[in-house]
């Protein structure tokens, strides 16, 4: 797909229903640019459902008829997303981080948790010494293997 396809599916996902234009618009957010073109394809016959079939799949989970081989694409999408955290990777409390965006850079502790994939997370950043407070988009976050924190700290 090219980027006016990519444009062209932002726009398709504007619907006549503010609960379909909130759900289809995180999910292009989240997801698209790392969809592959098959799955971009997919999503693109998926938008062509009626707005009332995709309310009743996306709201009450009552599955519209769509071909077999269509329901097998998004059934994996859903457990490859499923068995990565989810649409968006969520932090604990207390979880060593590493903050990968500009002048923020360096490890950070998780102060709280993010509620959504909009919400920024509260961090303790280390910087000059202490702990400093900061507010970190998620997707600029990383976390920190227990292994790879345990050798650092010995070095």
């Amino acid at each position: 797909m090219t980027e006016h396809d990519d444009a062209r599916s932002r726009w398709r996902c504007r619907r006549g229903m503010k609960e379909l234009d909130i759900l289809l618009e995180r999910f292009l957010k989240s997801r698209f640019a790392a969809m592959d073109n098959q799955e971009k394809v997919v999503f693109s016959d998926f938008l062509n459902l009626s707005d009332p079939q995709l309310a009743d799949f996306l709201l009450n989970g009552v599955v519209p008829a769509v071909p077999d081989e269509v329901v097998e694409l998004v059934a994996e999408r859903v457990q490859a997303i499923n068995c990565t955290g989810g649409l968006w990777t969520r932090f604990r409390r207390g979880q060593r981080v590493h903050v990968l965006s500009g002048k923020m850079e360096g490890l950070a502790e998780v102060v709280e948790e993010p509620r959504s994939p909009e919400d920024r997370v509260r961090v303790l950043l280390e910087f000059m010494g202490r702990q400093v407070p900061a507010q970190v988009p998620w997707l600029n976050l990383r976390p920190i293997e227990r292994t790879a924190l345990a050798l650092r700290l010995r070095t």
